[in-house]
């Protein structure tokens, strides 16, 4: 009975390692690979569409959405190479148990995460070729009809959700997942960089204030709560 027990045990730990690999490799590479194209059609087009005098590409309003596309795409591959540097050092064997908490509350968070910034990025870039982005014989409107896939097949929004609570129930992921990005946020020396820092280091505190025992009856509002904040755009 004791061999069944950990045999069972054994073939749950496989299971959850192999569908956060595949989990991992589909969606959330997707989703920053296709950030990635996106901004690299958007950049080409911008050089040589002309309006009001001069190429979109010397516009400011376009820059700035050219900008803005180029931080979400960066900031997609950072976090999914990030997140393959943990499963390497899981598959070695060489992870430590806090590399395992924030591994095992990391993969729904950047499934959810890519996914729907990956839907929000390419609407953008539709919008960036006008009437074209619009027209099907150019190719862009599969952009977004593909884009939308990605936080439907992974089980929804919601249902991520609830995995990070399970994780957060689970293996107590919540809090090295906190102290993990406190440090890298308290890292950061770029001055242009510092308030944007700053910000998401609030964010993070006002999420762990909320885990306080005056809410310890509202059971997903936490998850709910840490998936906001990273959807949060200001």
């Amino acid at each position: 009975m004791l061999f069944r027990s950990r045999l069972a045990a054994g073939r749950r730990v496989g299971e959850m390692v192999v569908l956060g690999l595949t989990g991992l490799g589909v969606p959330a590479k997707r989703a920053a690979s296709m950030m990635r194209r996106g901004l690299a059609l958007v950049r080409d087009y911008s050089g040589r569409r002309v309006s009001f005098g001069r190429p979109l590409s010397q516009q400011p309003l376009h820059v700035q959405t050219t900008a803005e596309l180029a931080v979400e795409s960066i900031g997609a591959f950072q976090l999914v190479f990030h997140l393959a540097g943990l499963l390497g050092k899981e598959e070695c064997g060489v992870a430590s148990p806090e590399e395992l908490a924030v591994l095992r509350v990391l993969i729904p968070l950047a499934k959810l995460y890519t996914a729907r910034q990956c839907v929000a990025s390419m609407s953008e870039v539709l919008e960036a070729f006008g009437g074209a982005g619009y027209i099907e014989d150019t190719g862009l409107p599969r952009l977004l009809r593909d884009s939308q896939v990605l936080s439907i097949w992974e089980g929804t929004t919601n249902i991520l959700s609830l995995d990070v609570l399970r994780a957060v129930e689970s293996v107590g992921s919540l809090q090295p997942f906190f102290s993990d990005t406190e440090r890298r946020l308290k890292a950061v020396r770029s001055p242009a960089l510092a308030e944007s820092a700053q910000r998401v280091l609030q964010g993070a505190l006002r999420t762990k204030e909320f885990r306080s025992e005056e809410h310890t009856s509202e059971l997903q509002s936490p998850c709910n709560l840490v998936c906001r904040l990273l959807l949060e755009k200001k």
